[in-house]
C-alpha cells in the first residue's frame, strides 16, 4: 500500500477487502481504549524562546497519570527532548482551567509545577530552583519575563480566604535577583480578573487585559498600556491608561506588540474578533480594510492562547475561524489571504523567525500533531505527533458541516461524521445509531478536525454529531450572545432539534439515538432528557462531570465562573422571583420528565461542578414517581478533577459509556 504520515498517527492505505454486512454498534475496530488513553498524548501550550528560536510545548500523558510535561526541540530541528524531570507535572490552577503554565526567554525558563503550586526557574544546564517556596494559598500563570530576565510578571490568584467572593486576583512581579530572589511585588490590584501580561520589545511597557464580574473575558473586557519603572529589585506601573474594550460591550483578546513597539489586540467591536492597532495618538485602528466573518481568537478559558504572530512589522500570519472552522491566514497590506493549507483546527500559534511559524492542528483527515510551516513555500513538517500507533484510512470518518432549522426561522450548526470502517457495511434498510454530542463551556465550539475520541464511535458503526449549539463561539458575538438569558433553552432545543433533524432526513436510526457531553455540555445533556422526554427523542445519555442544579452551583463553584450564569440566566439568583428561574431550569427539578437511562460519570476531586451534582440528581431520578424502573447510573473516579486526565479512568469511563449504549440499544452480538 501507499504509505503516508499523517498528523497525530501515521495513516497509510491499502485496496480495501470486501466489506461485511453487519449490526452497527458491534464493528471491531483498532481505535480501542487502550489506544485512547494508554498510548495517545495530549498536546497543550507552546512557546518560543525569542532569543534561541527553541521550540517548547507540553505534553500531557495518560499513562503518566495525565502528567504534564515540557518538551523542546532545538530550531536545528533535532529530536524533541523533555527538559523538566518526572518530579513535575508542568501545568497550573488558575481559574481551574489553568494555562499559561510556563514561559522562556533567552534561555532562562520560568514555570509552574501543579503538584507542589511552586514556581520554578530553569537554565540550561542547570538545576531547577523554586522562585519562592510553595503557598497552597497562592496559584500562579501566565508568565512573561522581563527583559533583563531579573525577573517575571504573571498573574497571581489569591486562595487565602478560599471563598468565591474572597480570592483575590493581581498582576504580581516576582523577583529572581539573588539576595531578593522570590519577593512578590503587587503591580495591578483592584480588578476582579488580570490575563496577558505582555512586555514590548525593550522591556518598557506592558499590556494587561482585565475585568470584572459579572463578565467574561469575552463578554466585556479591557486592555491597558502601562510604564515599567525598577526600583531596586522591584518594578512597578506608571502611567496607566485603558486603550480599548467595555464592560458588557466588548471582549479584548491576546495583546502583544508589533516588532516596531505598536500594541495590537484582538476586539470583537465588529460582531467578530478581528485585528487592531492602537496608534501614536492613542486611535484604535483595524489591522484589516474591511472586516471579515473570521474570528481571530477564542474565549479564554485558559491562559497563553495565541491565534496571531507577526512575520515582520508589515506581516501578520493570523488562524481565522469562520462557522466553527480554522484557517490559517496572511494578513498585508489591510488584506487577508487565506493560505491553501488543509488544517481546520488549530492553536497555539508561535513564531520561529521571519518566514516560519508552529502550531498544534488538525486536518479533517489527519489527527492532532504539532507543526513547523514554513509559510513563503507553505511546506510544512511534523515535530511530534499525539501517537505513533498505525491506523488504516479505511477507519477514519471524515466530518463534514450541516446546518439545521430552529426556532424564530434560525438555523443551527453541527459537524456530521457517518459511521465508516473498511471490515463493514450496514446491512440493508439498517440505519445507524448515533451519538449527538454537546461540547462544554457554554461558550465554546467544535471543528471538523480529526479526533480519535469521536473515530472509537464511528468505526464501530455509529454516526456521530458535534452540536455547535446557539452560544458556540467561532460564529462571532451575535450567535454567542443567543444563549445570553436563555442558557438551558437555546442549546438544549438546538441540541433537540439536531437530533430530529438527523433522524427526519433518513441519516441515523430515531430509535437509536444517544446524547452524550461534560460540563455545560452534561447540563445540555440532563436538561434534553428532561424537556424530550414524552417525545423519546433520546434513548439514553451520558453526562460527563455535567451541572444538574444551577442555583446551588451557583452557590457551590470557584471564582472564575460564579457570576458566569448571571448573564447566561438574564438575573443573579438575588431574589425569590429569580431563584425560580434557575429551578425552572435545573434538570434536577425536572428529573421526573426522564423516559431514556442515563448515565453519570464524575471526578471526586471536581472543584468547579462538583460530585453532588451527579450524587442529588441520581437520587432525584430513584426517589421520584416511578423511579425503581428507571435506569440511572453512577461511576466516581478517584483523583479526577474536571476533565479525566489519568489513562485507566479515561479508558474505563469510555468502556463503561460504550457497554451502556449497547445494553441499553439492545445491541448485542450473536
Amino acid at each position: 500500500g501507499i504509505n503516508a504520515e499523517y498528523g497525530e498517527f501515521h495513516i497509510f492505505m491499502t485496496q480495501p477487502a470486501a466489506a461485511a454486512a453487519a449490526a452497527p454498534g458491534l464493528w471491531s475496530s483498532p481505535i480501542t481504549t487502550s489506544l485512547i488513553a494508554s498510548k495517545t498524548l495530549s498536546l497543550l501550550e507552546t512557546y518560543v524562546d525569542p532569543k534561541t528560536r527553541t521550540l517548547y510545548y507540553v505534553e500531557q500523558r495518560p499513562w503518566e497519570a495525565g502528567r504534564a510535561v515540557l518538551m523542546s526541540q532545538e530550531d536545528s530541528g533535532e529530536s524533541p527532548k523533555e527538559v523538566t524531570g518526572p518530579e513535575y507535572s508542568i501545568r497550573t490552577s488558575v481559574h481551574e482551567y489553568g494555562g499559561g503554565a510556563f514561559a522562556v526567554s533567552d534561555g532562562l525558563l520560568v514555570f509552574n509545577d501543579v503538584k507542589t503550586g511552586a514556581v520554578y526557574s530553569l537554565r540550561r544546564g542547570e538545576e531547577a530552583r523554586a522562585v519562592l517556596e510553595p503557598k497552597k494559598e497562592w496559584r500562579f500563570a501566565d508568565f512573561c519575563i522581563a527583559a533583563d530576565l531579573k525577573g517575571v510578571f504573571c498573574v497571581r490568584e489569591d486562595h487565602t480566604v478560599d471563598l468565591p467572593s474572597q480570592v483575590v486576583n493581581q498582576l504580581v512581579y516576582l523577583s529572581l535577583e539573588e539576595g531578593a530572589r522570590g519577593e512578590v511585588k503587587v503591580v495591578a490590584s483592584g480588578r476582579d480578573f488580570y490575563s496577558n501580561p505582555r512586555l514590548s520589545g525593550d522591556g518598557k511597557t506592558l499590556t494587561f487585559v482585565c475585568w470584572d464580574h459579572p463578565d467574561m473575558s469575552w463578554t466585556g473586557s479591557e486592555v491597558f498600556l502601562a510604564e515599567v519603572v525598577a526600583a531596586g529589585t522591584s518594578r512597578s506601573l506608571h502611567n496607566v491608561r485603558k486603550v480599548a474594550g467595555k464592560a458588557g460591550k466588548e471582549s479584548i483578546n491576546e495583546p502583544s506588540f508589533s516588532p516596531s513597539g505598536k500594541l495590537v489586540f484582538c476586539s470583537d467591536r465588529s460582531g467578530f474578533w478581528q485585528l487592531y492597532q492602537s496608534d501614536r495618538q492613542g486611535a484604535v485602528v483595524p489591522l484589516l480594510s474591511s472586516p471579515t466573518e473570521g474570528e481571530i481568537s477564542s474565549p479564554n478559558w485558559k491562559f497563553n492562547n495565541s491565534s496571531y504572530v507577526f512575520l515582520n512589522e508589515e506581516e501578520v500570519i493570523a488562524v481565522s475561524c469562520e462557522l466553527g472552522i480554522d484557517s490559517i491566514v496572511r494578513i498585508r497590506g489591510g488584506c487577508l489571504e487565506k493560505l491553501q493549507l488543509p488544517f481546520v483546527k488549530v492553536g497555539g500559534l508561535r513564531v520561529l523567525d521571519s518566514n516560519r511559524v508552529a502550531f498544534i492542528a488538525a486536518t479533517p483527515t489527519q489527527f492532532q500533531a504539532l507543526y513547523v510551516l514554513d509559510t513563503s513555500t507553505l511546506e510544512y513538517r511534523v515535530v511530534k505527533r499525539c501517537s505513533e500507533d498505525q491506523i488504516h484510512q479505511g477507519y477514519l470518518s471524515e466530518g463534514y458541516p450541516i446546518k439545521f432549522p430552529v426556532d424564530d426561522k434560525l438555523e443551527s450548526y453541527a459537524i456530521f461524521y457517518p459511521p465508516r470502517n473498511k471490515d463493514y457495511s450496514l446491512p440493508d434498510s439498517t440505519k445507524p445509531p448515533c451519538i449527538v454530542h454537546c461540547h462544554g463551556g457554554p461558550t465554546a465550539h467544535v471543528s471538523s478536525g480529526l479526533s480519535i475520541a469521536i473515530q472509537y464511535w464511528t468505526s464501530r458503526g455509529f454516526a456521530y454529531a458535534d452540536v455547535n449549539y446557539g452560544g458556540s463561539s467561532g460564529h462571532g458575538r451575535a450567535y454567542r450572545e443567543r444563549l445570553d438569558g436563555k442558557w438551558g433553552q437555546v442549546d438544549v432545543n438546538d441540541t433537540v432539534y439536531c437530533a430530529k433533524f438527523l433522524a427526519s432526513s433518513g441519516k441515523v436510526d430515531p430509535e437509536k439515538i444517544c446524547i452524550s457531553g461534560g460540563s455545560a455540555g452534561g447540563y445540555v445533556v440532563l436538561a434534553a432528557l428532561t424537556v424530550s422526554g414524552k417525545d423519546k427523542v433520546f434513548a439514553a445519555g451520558t453526562s460527563y462531570y455535567g451541572i444538574s442544579d444551577i442555583l446551588v452551583l451557583a452557590e457551590d463553584t470557584h471564582k472564575f465562573e460564579s457570576q458566569y450564569m448571571f448573564n447566561l440566566m438574564g438575573c443573579p439568583p438575588d431574589t425569590e422571583e429569580h431563584k425560580k428561574v434557575y429551578r425552572d431550569r435545573s434538570p434536577i427539578n425536572h428529573a421526573e420528565n426522564i423516559t431514556a437511562a442515563v448515565l453519570l460519570l464524575q471526578g471526586s476531586e471536581d472543584k468547579v461542578v462538583p460530585p453532588s451534582q451527579a450524587e442529588l440528581f441520581m437520587e432525584r431520578i430513584k426517589g421520584g414517581h416511578g423511579g425503581e424502573n428507571k435506569r440511572v447510573e453512577y461511576r466516581l473516579f478517584e483523583g479526577e478533577g474536571h476533565g479525566f486526565r489519568q489513562g485507566q479512568n479515561i479508558e474505563a469511563s469510555l468502556k463503561a459509556e460504550e457497554e451502556f449504549y449497547l445494553d441499553v440499544l439492545g445491541i448485542k452480538k450473536k
